[in-house]
């Protein structure tokens, strides 16, 4: 398995940039974004403070972002605002809980689809043609209904007293985890490898615009299960944006969105595939809660002086793949790991 993974991409990282072919056919867009709808699933609910961190860390932030997304018109925009559209990619850093789970990944979502369907409309794909435009410019509407919510209502409903948590999948939702894993690679990942032509392109993003909008109803509503839906999500995402940028002329070498579509997609094949979904570098993942009180930081390495990626709340429920030193390593949401000093650590929760 890791010598077809190696082949892949030395493949990819080889590539010439992909051809518009000659017998590209109009794909028709396909309907309008929906959120995912889990408000009124088994996720649980923000709290007012979870929510405020929502509000300020990603709905203020991405509601300049998408307003200039919507401005694009040139290849240095477009290339300007891939690097702040990755600069700003941290929702995957915000609690778990049905709000932030669900705008976060429709901004990543909209952010993503500016950029593809900038990249395919200067690669000369027709406005009919260019499904990730479209979405984009749906999306773009829906954020601002969002973005009004949060302004008139202030995440009034629903909203708990209490932080809302997601727990640690069983045994038997893991397991549920494979076969949506294996899905994902034979839709999506397969089909992203062999792209070649627009035509190919227009083709995986109706399979992607369809995926991502069904996939968060298969998935249980536990930690690891939402881990793994982000994860896929970026994937796909990325892919999209990287072959597109292609498309439009840019340089494999000078294309971040490749690098960071493969090293994901290892990231993947490592989690489920490669090993248990469960398990990093041999060792089986536990959860601890957050002693600290009312918050601990999360750095991305083991001192103090290192750089916060995010925080984690007193009771808050880490997953944690190394507790043998004195800096806990943990698993992000997006599959990236940092860490946590472990005196703010316990496997118990702390009492309320």
């Amino acid at each position: 398995m890791r010598s077809l993974v190696l082949l892949c991409l030395l493949v990819l990282i080889n590539m010439a940039p992909v051809s518009q072919g000659q017998d590209d056919k109009p794909a028709e867009p396909s309907e309008g974004i929906a959120l995912m709808r889990v408000y009124g699933s088994d996720l649980p609910a923000c709290s007012v403070f979870q929510a405020s961190l929502l509000t300020v860390r990603l709905v203020l932030v991405h509601d300049a972002v998408i307003n200039r997304a919507s401005e694009l018109e040139s290849m240095d925009d477009l290339l300007a605002f891939v690097d702040e559209e990755i600069s700003q990619r941290i929702w995957s850093m915000m609690p778990q809980c049905a709000e932030a789970i669900e705008v976060g990944w429709f901004v990543s979502q909209v952010t993503g689809d500016f950029a593809a369907g900038q990249a395919l409309g200067l690669a000369g794909i027709s406005p009919d043609a260019n499904l990730y435009q479209g979405q984009a410019e749906r999306g773009s509407t829906r954020f601002d209904e969002i973005y009004a919510y949060v302004h008139s209502e202030g995440w009034s409903e629903p909203l708990r007293r209490d932080d809302g948590n997601l727990e640690a999948c069983t045994v038997s939702e893991l397991a549920s985890l494979d076969d949506i894993a294996w899905d994902f690679e034979d839709l999506l990942v397969g089909p992203a490898l062999k792209i070649q032509t627009s035509g190919d392109l227009i083709e995986y993003g109706e399979a992607h615009v369809n995926w991502r909008a069904g996939i968060w109803a298969s998935l249980p509503a536990c930690r690891e299960s939402v881990q793994l839906g982000v994860l896929m999500g970026a994937i796909a995402s990325d892919f999209a944006i990287a072959f597109a940028l292609s498309l439009s002329g840019i340089d494999t070498n000078d294309n971040p969105y490749m690098l960071r579509a493969l090293g994901n997609w290892l990231t993947f094949l490592d989690r489920t595939i490669m090993k248990d979904f469960a398990e990093d570098t041999g060792n089986a993942a536990k959860t601890y809660y957050v002693t600290a009180n009312p918050y601990a930081n999360i750095r991305s390495c083991a001192s103090t002086s290192c750089g916060i990626v995010a925080t984690a709340q007193n009771g808050e429920a880490l997953t944690v793949i190394d507790d043998s030193k004195d800096w806990y390593e943990i698993r992000l949401e997006n599959g990236e790991t940092a860490f946590i000093a472990g005196f703010l650590m316990s496997e118990n929760p702390p009492n309320p």
